[in-house]
This record gives C-alpha cells, sequence and structure tokens, in this order.
C-alpha cells in the first residue's frame, strides 16, 4: 500500500503556490510543496524586485473584498517572517477622465467606499512633478496601495511553511499527477510524490501539464525596464507612487506603469500586455532593442527626470484567459485536484488572499469570497 507523504501536495512553488503551501501549513496540515526552481525564481511570473497592489480596482469591485483581505493577508506574512514585504505609497492612474482606467476605477471606489482623490492636470503637475500630463489629462489618487516585493514574498512564504513543518522540494520538474484512488500520484524527474490532495499552481506551465482540460490560455511574453533618474529622491517611494498610464485615442490603446527607486537610482517602467505568444520551456529572456523602445519613447514624453534609455531589463511571462479574469476551481474529473492561476498579468497583489481560499478549498472548509468569476466551467469546452 502506497501511504501518501502529506495530505496536501502543492505544485509550483511561485507566486501562488508558496502562498497555498504557508496558508496550509499554518494550520497544522501536512504539505509537500514541489517545483522545478527555487522559491523567488525569475523563470516565470512572479518576479521584477516590485508588484504593484491597489484597491480601486478599475477590473471591477467584485475583486476588492478579495484585495482588501490580501492587505491583511501580507502583513500577517511579514510578521510571521520577520520581514517588510509591502509598502503603502499610493497610486495614480494617469489617463482621460472620461474613460478607460479613471471612470472604471472611480466606480469601484465609489460602489466599495474607498478612498480616492481625482486631480486635474494642474493638481497632479503641482503634486506629482515628476510626471508630464497632457491637457486632456487626470491622475486618480488610490490611496490604499503601493508595492510588493515578490521575490522576498514567495521565499518567505516558503521558508515559513518550513518551519511549520511543509517539506519543499526544488529542482524536480513535475511530468504528471495522476489519481490513485485514495490519493494522488505527482510524477517528477526527481521521483514520485503522494498526497492526499493537490493544489497545482503552476501558472504558465499549466496548459503543459493538464493539457486535456483544454484551457484557453495564452503566454504572453513581457519585459520589464530599469531607467536611471538624474535626481534619484525625487523617485523615491515617499515621493513618487506607483502608477498606471494610458495612453491612445480610445482610453486603453496603450496601458504602462512604473514603481519607485528601491536602490536610489533607477525607476521601473513597462508595457503592460501587447507581448508576443511565449513557450514558457523556450522564452526569449533577451532584452531587444524593441523591446525597449516603446517604453523608452513613453518615458522620453512623460518622465522628463528619467534617462530614456534604460540600463537593464527582465523578462517575464503573463498567462492570459480570454476574459482577463482567473482561474481557481477543482479539475472537474478529478475533485482531488485544485487548479490555481492563471492570472492574466494582474495575479500577483492577491496571492497572499488566494493562498488561504486554496487551503479552504482542499481542506473542505468555506470560503469566505464569492469566487464565481474563477470557475473552469466558464470556458466553451474546457471541460473533458
Amino acid at each position: 500500500m502506497n501511504v501518501p507523504e502529506a495530505e496536501v501536495a502543492v505544485v509550483g512553488l511561485g507566486s501562488m503556490g508558496c502562498q497555498a503551501l504557508w496558508q496550509v501549513a499554518r494550520r497544522g496540515v501536512s504539505a509537500i510543496g514541489i517545483d522545478q526552481f527555487m522559491p523567488g525564481h525569475d523563470y516565470g511570473a512572479g518576479h521584477g524586485e516590485s508588484r504593484i497592489i491597489r484597491s480601486c480596482y478599475q477590473e471591477g469591485p467584485q475583486y476588492v473584498p478579495l484585495v482588501l483581505e490580501a492587505f491583511r493577508q501580507w502583513r500577517e506574512l511579514e510578521q510571521e517572517a520577520g520581514q517588510h514585504l509591502l509598502t503603502e505609497n499610493g497610486a495614480l492612474f494617469i489617463g482621460r477622465p472620461d474613460e478607460g482606467y479613471i471612470p472604471e476605477a472611480i466606480a469601484t471606489a465609489e460602489a466599495c467606499d474607498l478612498r480616492h482623490e481625482l486631480l486635474d492636470t494642474a493638481e497632479a503637475a503641482r503634486r506629482y512633478p515628476q510626471h508630464r500630463l497632457g491637457p486632456d489629462e487626470a491622475a486618480l489618487l488610490d490611496f490604499q496601495a503601493g508595492y510588493l516585493r515578490p521575490e522576498a514574498v514567495s521565499r518567505a512564504a516558503a521558508a515559513r511553511a518550513e518551519q511549520l513543518g511543509a517539506r519543499v522540494v526544488t529542482q524536480a520538474r513535475v511530468e504528471g499527477i495522476e489519481e490513485r484512488g485514495d490519493h494522488v500520484e505527482i510524477r517528477t524527474a526527481a521521483g514520485t510524490f503522494r498526497a492526499g490532495q493537490a493544489i497545482v499552481a503552476v501558472g504558465a506551465w499549466t496548459g503543459k501539464l493538464l493539457p486535456e482540460l483544454g484551457l484557453p490560455l495564452r503566454v504572453e511574453r513581457q519585459v520589464q525596464l530599469w531607467f536611471r533618474a538624474h535626481r534619484p529622491e525625487e523617485f523615491a517611494p515617499e515621493r513618487f507612487p506607483v502608477f498606471i498610464r494610458e495612453r491612445g485615442e480610445r482610453g486603453g490603446d496603450l496601458v504602462w506603469y512604473g514603481l519607485p527607486s528601491l536602490d536610489g537610482q533607477t525607476v521601473k517602467a513597462a508595457l503592460h500586455h501587447s507581448g508576443a505568444e511565449a513557450d514558457p520551456d523556450h522564452l526569449d529572456r533577451e532584452v531587444h532593442d524593441d523591446d525597449r523602445a516603446p517604453v523608452a519613447e513613453l518615458v522620453a514624453t512623460t518622465l522628463p527626470g528619467l534617462d530614456p534609455q534604460p540600463v537593464r531589463g527582465k523578462a517575464c511571462m503573463y498567462t492570459n484567459t480570454p476574459d482577463g479574469h482567473f482561474v481557481l476551481d477543482f479539475h472537474p474529473a478529478h475533485p482531488e485536484v485544485l487548479i490555481a492561476s492563471p492570472c492574466s498579468g494582474h495575479g500577483f497583489k492577491f496571492a497572499s488572499v488566494l493562498g488561504e481560499v486554496m487551503a479552504d478549498l482542499t481542506l473542505g472548509e468555506r470560503p469566505r469570497f464569492d469566487l464565481g468569476l474563477f470557475r473552469i466551467g466558464r470556458f466553451a469546452g474546457a471541460q473533458p
């Protein structure tokens, strides 16, 4: 008889998997986490030194209960790990006030009673002179927002899970997951592991590991860039909130974002979406001139305090669903397997609370949140 080595196995120790492992281990449940790399690695989606978290959620008010709880869970991880992981320095949404991000974010803020302030061009220029706004642009200030340190977050959660008794197995690529009556077998290049249940949080590798689901996922290459500041103190977190900015006649034709300087020298900026389709096992990790050029042009025209030629860059991946919402549901043919992520480029901020939700679902407890947006059944023909 094959005795399971753990009650719960977490396959994938990236943004979501590390948080799930921590949340399961917190409950005194035996757990094992398995990854082909190491927690905090830079081969997937959850890296890049800083990631935005915001509450006036343009994607819809249905996300707000989750993100508000995520703030609380991030603070709990900080306390347990003894590390500073979350900085709340606000967020600016910059664009036309009558379409796109700003009115959609305001609608969410008003529906959920979130603190926010709309700044006209002159007021935005007075408070945040680092930005150059056009005469038809405004800025929405989201007060409960800021950034997380993604690599540190994943390493902290995995380490805390180990302290609580979980086992972490790295350099073990998962080749298959099979139901075996009273347990699940996880086959890897390093051997086979057995658990009562499994959480699959492999991001861009979801389609490869679970091809039978036929999920309509698109893996997208993204490039993050860092630009040198002429006066770095002007871009310090206390003076320069994270930002999301639109450019285009129809509000949202082009969306890009940036974060304050964490190293006292450079500022991070990148396009949101618009990347080429990618294979996660053969991602082009080199940064090319055509990766740099569009962001450099945006920086040159709107952030005069930065040198528009980036000094470094880093490739990552988004794994997108057609509707932009997450996947968080049980495998339709194997209820012992919970599938978490793909998060369409806006999931990292939620990882702490989704870790809690994954633990709830796997352990048979009722989550506190409406998860209807994230069901697999919404994709026609996706279920076997």
